[in-house]
């Protein structure tokens, strides 16, 4: 598989800087976080070929590694 470059560095990451300053991630940014990532897998259980049949994607290591938040925060 080949992805999109992402700018910017996995959850876990974040999550590891801001532990070591001492502070969180806060509850609304990282509420937003999931439900983008819940969104992308959405979008990718939903995709489908030009005659509307599902690829059958599946996600099988949804995990603070493969979620990657972009410079800007998305």
């Amino acid at each position: 598989m080949v992805f999109e470059w992402v700018d910017g560095d996995s959850l876990s990451t974040l999550r590891r800087v801001v532990g070591k300053k001492g502070t969180r991630i806060p509850i609304g940014i990282a509420l937003r976080m999931v439900a983008d990532a819940c969104s992308g897998l959405h979008a990718a259980h939903e995709l489908s070929d030009h005659e509307g049949n599902s690829l059958h994607v599946i996600h099988r290591d949804v995990s603070p590694q493969n979620i990657m938040v972009t410079v800007v925060g998305r």
